[in-house]
């Protein structure tokens, strides 16, 4: 896809500009027409270019005008929600949310309440993976104790039967 051609782009200008042997071979010029493509990438794409992974979703403000965003979340299978203005198509995002992409006021409210729910979201999970965590540590410490325990039934029994006989 373009964006990572684009990616690609901005870590060989990086590593020129970064490699003593590259840059002797070219002229000053052509090595300030390096930085300024990889400042111009860098702006567009440098909090995107160090994630790790794809994500699982993408929030668009105007769909209209980040299309191409729209598509290439598409093309990689990422699920987008959009707000979708009058001058967008709604069936390019798979959860649209109609309102007006212009108006300061609908945006903020908006985005405040998908912030909202996003926190809530993470907070909820991370409680989630703690209780399983926990159930797991009870199980491994069950798991352990329980054969112990009963190898020490089993051992007191014998020890008994066995004072029971000398007796």
């Amino acid at each position: 896809s373009e964006v990572s051609k684009n990616f690609k782009k901005m870590e060989e200008i990086t590593a020129n500009l970064q490699n003593e042997e590259i840059k002797t071979k070219y002229t000053k010029k052509e090595r300030g027409l390096w930085a300024k493509d990889r400042e111009k990438l860098l702006s567009l794409y440098g909090g995107v270019a160090t994630i790790p992974a794809k994500p699982d979703a993408l929030f668009i403000i105007d769909t209209h005008l980040e299309e191409l965003a729209v598509k290439e979340a598409a093309m990689v299978g990422v699920k987008t929600v959009g707000i979708v203005d009058t001058n967008a198509d709604p069936n390019a995002v798979d959860f649209p949310i109609p309102a007006n992409d212009d108006a300061l006021g609908s945006l903020k409210l908006i985005i405040d309440y998908i912030m909202d729910a996003w926190i809530e979201g993470r907070k909820s999970l991370a409680s989630q993976v703690k209780s399983l965590e926990k159930k797991e540590v009870a199980k491994k410490v069950r798991a352990e104790v329980v054969p112990a325990a009963k190898a020490k039934t089993v051992a007191e029994k014998k020890t008994k039967t066995k004072t029971k006989k000398t007796k």
